[in-house]
């Protein structure tokens, strides 16, 4: 079931606010295997989210890194990514 087309609110200028902005998105997310958020919900915050999966794969919990993004470019945040999932493999 698709939910309804209505608009998000945006938090920052950065925030995904359409429908088919938001399903690009999370085609990323999936394809990456990871999620980012580069000032997208609040302004010089940047966050990288990793699933953390069981022996057979499964999703079983997620980590999530924060940085401010004066510290952290968006190429540095998605370079954590393997690290991240590295240090939490079930």
């Amino acid at each position: 079931m698709k939910a309804p087309a209505a608009a998000l609110t945006a938090l920052t200028a950065k925030t995904a606010t359409s429908r088919r902005a938001l399903e690009k998105k999370l085609a990323v997310a999936r394809a990456d295997g990871y999620a980012t958020d580069y000032e997208e919900h609040e302004q010089a915050i940047c966050s990288l989210a990793v699933p953390v999966l069981d022996s057979d794969g499964y999703p079983v919990g997620a980590v999530s890194v924060s940085a401010l993004t004066f510290l952290v470019s968006p190429e540095e945040l998605r370079t954590f990514a393997a690290d991240v999932r590295r240090a939490f493999t079930v």
